[in-house]
């Protein structure tokens, strides 16, 4: 691999958990979920994905190409409770649609699945600079950096 991509591009090795989770069974086809996730990783990262598995005259949904990646945006906001909420009900709402033989409208919600994971992912690996922003107020962070890293906090505190 280092002849191929260069050793200045090589990664450590990565413990990643991958799962396959059978969905939904029809007559010519399995809808599966794959969740893949690295807690361990430096950027510690969640992926769930929709697909399907044709036997016969299964005709796949089309994945759309153009989908806005940026529409993330709008959770900002969210907290580690409405990503939750909002996986759930896109996941029965993907099961739900594949039970009426709406597979493309279950792939679209896979989609946004896609989005709300990446905005997930992003916001719980910047729980450390909202937890700075906050401390260098000198209010006391509402993320779990208290019980993480008493210590970095309780020297900004004095230093203060």
């Amino acid at each position: 691999m280092n002849d191929l991509f260069g050793s200045e591009n090589k990664r450590d090795n990565q413990k990643v958990l991958v799962e396959e989770i059978d969905f939904f069974e029809g007559d010519n086809f399995e809808a599966r979920i794959r969740l893949e996730m690295c807690d361990d990783c430096e950027w510690s990262w969640i992926n769930l994905n929709m697909n399907f598995e044709s036997r016969g005259r299964f005709e796949q949904p089309e994945e759309i190409k153009n989908y806005d990646k940026n529409s993330r945006e709008k959770f900002t906001s969210y907290s580690s409770e409405n990503f939750k909420e909002e996986a759930r009900k896109l996941v029965d709402e993907m099961k739900s649609q594949t039970e009426t033989g709406n597979y493309q409208s279950a792939l679209e919600k896979s989609q946004e699945l896609r989005v709300l994971t990446e905005a997930w992912n992003e916001k719980s690996n910047d729980v450390w600079q909202e937890a700075e922003k906050l401390v260098k107020h000198g209010e006391e962070p509402e993320v779990p950096g208290e019980w993480l890293a008493p210590k970095v906090f309780r020297s900004n505190k004095q230093a203060s």
